[in-house]
């Protein structure tokens, strides 16, 4: 499952307030870069300071972040606040919290981080950071005053619980710092047997180097991804965060309340979730999820030609029709397994009619499609009229026929 998280908005550019004055907006900056520093450097003393005049429940909130940091490697992280995006979203009800405001201001804060020996580039998330001025110096206060408009400041493991590491030569584990909540050394190894399987299947270039993260339960998870379906339906996700023209950072977080109870299937589900990390370089805006999904399915399978005759089934009983993006993630496990088999079934059609390095043509074709005027199936068919010379209707007429729909 890949769950690409790039923020929620509900308002335009024009629906938030103007700005304060720049002298006020360099402040916040200032305040930003100092809270940055400080979570660099482990200076508590000069975290502390960035939130002075907070209520008393997110000062304590956010000082066990801080304490959860120091046991992530963390190789760069920068705070800035984008006062051009939504401009100043603080409503006139946001400052009744806060007792003897001279001003607040809520613009979106995009923050912005590497992993060490892991992120290539910058994970890129967004905060609703509340800002107050008192006595002319302003302070974070807080981060959850939109939330009751759906924008909801990102959250990850540290937000949540201490944490705990161990690395292997391509993956390193963030886990919950608590007697019996990790999966140590296992996961690591497993991950590391999962590569080995995408590899012989995927061969262009990607990072190879990613953080597995295992949270404490499924309404972390949910959280975490900011997920608005229900989480239960799947073992594992390959997450990343980001918008369009933001660097996107892939993770693979498992939900622990279905992954332990795998057996058997773990290794097939780290397949799929590291082929969607995988493809993720060569991905575009344009590519649909039966797609991405049908390809982390057959890699996650091994091409397995039991899997794919019982895919087959389903596709014939389903309905030979191409899945739509919404069907991976409405109805009930019975149905998104449903959405997932014609998936493998219709991409295992393309690579066994044109072979798998075609099928990687493809792909990376239809992931350079530029942000121009034109549909997703626009775009679909001429990826696809570029590499095996048919367009998405003819592709879904020659699959449906391949398996007697």
């Amino acid at each position: 499952m890949a769950a690409l998280v790039a923020g929620v908005t509900l308002l335009t550019p024009s629906a938030g307030g103007q700005a304060p004055p720049a002298t006020d907006r360099s402040a916040i900056q200032a305040l930003l870069d100092r809270r940055a520093d400080a979570i660099l450097d482990r200076d508590r003393r000069g975290f502390v300071s960035t939130i002075a005049e907070a209520p008393a429940a997110f000062r304590r909130r956010q000082l066990r972040l801080f304490d959860h940091l120091r046991d992530l490697r963390l190789a760069s992280y920068e705070l800035e606040a984008d006062w051009g995006a939504l401009g100043d979203l603080a409503r006139a009800e946001d400052g009744a919290g806060y007792a003897g405001e001279e001003e607040i201001a809520i613009p979106l804060t995009h923050e912005r981080y590497r992993i060490a020996g892991y992120d290539d580039r910058k994970v890129h998330q967004d905060l609703y950071l509340t800002f107050l001025k008192l006595d002319g110096e302003w302070s974070i206060a807080g981060d959850d005053d939109l939330e009751d408009i759906g924008l909801y400041s990102a959250r990850n493991l540290w937000d949540f619980s201490s944490i705990s590491t161990a690395e292997s030569r391509h993956f390193v584990t963030i886990e919950p710092g608590c007697p019996g909540c990790a999966y140590g050394e296992a996961l690591l190894g497993l991950a590391e047997e999962a590569l080995r399987g995408v590899d012989h299947y995927w061969t262009r270039p990607w990072h190879r180097r990613v953080p597995l993260i295992a949270p404490r339960s499924s309404a972390q998870l949910a959280r975490i991804i900011q997920s608005n379906y229900p989480v239960e339906n799947y073992l594992a996700f390959a997450f990343w965060t980001g918008g369009a023209g933001q660097n996107p950072g892939v993770r693979v977080i498992v939900n622990p309340d279905r992954f332990g109870s795998a057996g058997a299937g773990v290794l097939e589900i780290l397949r799929h979730e590291l082929t969607h990390a995988a493809a993720l370089y060569s991905r575009g805006s344009f590519t649909p999820s039966f797609v991405d999904e049908g390809l982390a399915q057959y890699v996650g399978l091994e091409g397995d030609q039991a899997a794919i005759d019982r895919a087959d089934a389903a596709g014939r009983a389903g309905g030979t029709r191409l899945p739509r993006n919404y069907e991976f993630f409405v109805g009930d496990g019975n149905s998104v397994f449903r959405t997932y088999q014609r998936s493998l079934s219709a991409i295992g059609f393309f690579i066994e009619r044109f072979g798998f390095r075609r099928f990687q043509r493809f792909y990376a074709t239809l992931g350079r499609a530029a942000r121009v005027p034109g549909t997703f199936r626009y775009q679909l068919d001429r990826a696809l009229e570029r590499t095996i010379g048919m367009n998405g209707r003819e592709f879904e007429r020659a699959w449906a026929s391949s398996i007697g729909g």
